[in-house]
C-alpha cells in the first residue's frame, strides 16, 4: 500500500505555527533599528509598498470625487416606451404614422388616425430597390427580423 503524499495545506499551516512566535520579536528588532537609523523604515518593502497602495488608493478616490463633482447631475430614467412606425394597408388610405407604446407591443392591427379603420401595421422602411425611403408594412422572417416584403415590388402595382 503506498504511503499518502501529507498535504500541502497542512505544510502551510505547520510553517505558520512555526513562524507565528517570531513576529514579536522581529517587530520589535525592526523598531530598534528604525529608532537608531530612521532611514530603515523607507526602506523596508511593506512600509513602503502599503504607502504606495494607500496613495493610489487616495489618487483614485480624489480622481472620482472630481469626475463626480463634474459629471451629470442625474442620469435619465431608463425609457419604458418606443416609437413604432405605423403604416395604413387600406389602399385608399396608406397613411404613415408614429404610435408610442411600451415596449414589446405587438397588439397589431392599430386604428389608423386619417381613415378611422383598424388597419395599420409595423412598418420599415425600404432601404434599396424601387421604393427606396418609403414605409411598407413589416412581415417577421424565419429569423424574427422585421422585414418590408413589399420593398422588391414597384410602387403602385
Amino acid at each position: 500500500m503506498p504511503v499518502e503524499k501529507e498535504p500541502k495545506l497542512g505544510i502551510y499551516i505547520d510553517a505558520f505555527k512555526a513562524w507565528l512566535p517570531t513576529v514579536r520579536l522581529r517587530v520589535v528588532e525592526w523598531a530598534e533599528a528604525c529608532r537608531e537609523e530612521p532611514a530603515l523604515i523607507w526602506q523596508t518593502n511593506a512600509v513602503r509598498y502599503t504607502t504606495y497602495a494607500c496613495g493610489g488608493l487616495l489618487a483614485i478616490w480624489l480622481l472620482v470625487g472630481i469626475v463626480d463633482r463634474f459629471g451629470p447631475e442625474k442620469v435619465a430614467a431608463p425609457a419604458r416606451t418606443a416609437d413604432f412606425h405605423v403604416v395604413c394597408t387600406n389602399p385608399d388610405c396608406g397613411h404613415h404614422f408614429v404610435i408610442n407604446r411600451k415596449f414589446g407591443f405587438h397588439k397589431f392591427p392599430v386604428t389608423c388616425p386619417e381613415c378611422k379603420k383598424e388597419t395599420g401595421e409595423r412598418a420599415v422602411r425600404c432601404v434599396n430597390g424601387p421604393r427606396n425611403g418609403q414605409w411598407v408594412p413589416a412581415t417577421v422572417d424565419e429569423h424574427g427580423q422585421l422585414v418590408g416584403a413589399l420593398c422588391s415590388e414597384p410602387p403602385g402595382s
